[in-house]
């Protein structure tokens, strides 16, 4: 779930900020922390193309040393252009919306690191930050993406 704020600078520009703390979906890495900037342009009534900058912290599975006993994340933070496409509608104060298409790239990995934990103390048993360039961040792509909220 993630929380965000926007002000009109023009009839059909909003700006705004969001923020997620946690969450995963599926097969994908577990975002951490998430974070973004971004200029929503509606181009008609209710569709508009949306781009800004997001930074991300994402954590996932690393083999390099997990085992019977061990479990090994690597941490990674990002940052790139976040693009989407969707309409929003606003009956009163409640607005509805949808991206119907998605991307992140990321373009700059900002630090990595890897952190092997035993399972059965929870117990970090060793921390080793990673060189920049080291692991590589995947692309982000999303189909339908809701929001849901009240105007001021």
């Amino acid at each position: 779930m993630s929380l965000g704020a926007g002000v009109h600078v023009a009839r059909d520009t909003l700006v705004e900020v969001e923020g997620m703390a946690g969450g995963a979906f599926l097969l994908r890495p577990t975002i951490l922390m998430s974070a973004s900037l971004g200029v929503r342009q509606f181009v008609s009534d209710s569709f508009y193309l949306r781009g800004g900058l997001r930074f991300r912290e994402l954590a996932r599975p690393s083999s390099s040393k997990a085992g019977d006993d061990l479990d090994a994340l690597e941490e990674v933070r990002d940052l790139g252009p976040d693009l989407s496409l969707g309409n929003r509608w606003q009956w009163g104060g409640f607005t509805l919306g949808a991206d119907w298409l998605g991307a992140y790239v990321p373009i700059t990995q900002t630090a990595a690191k890897e952190k092997t934990t035993r399972r059965s103390t929870n117990e970090v048993v060793e921390s080793r930050k990673l060189a920049n360039g080291a692991v590589s961040s995947p692309i982000e792509i999303r189909l339908l993406h809701v929001q849901a909220g009240v105007t001021f």
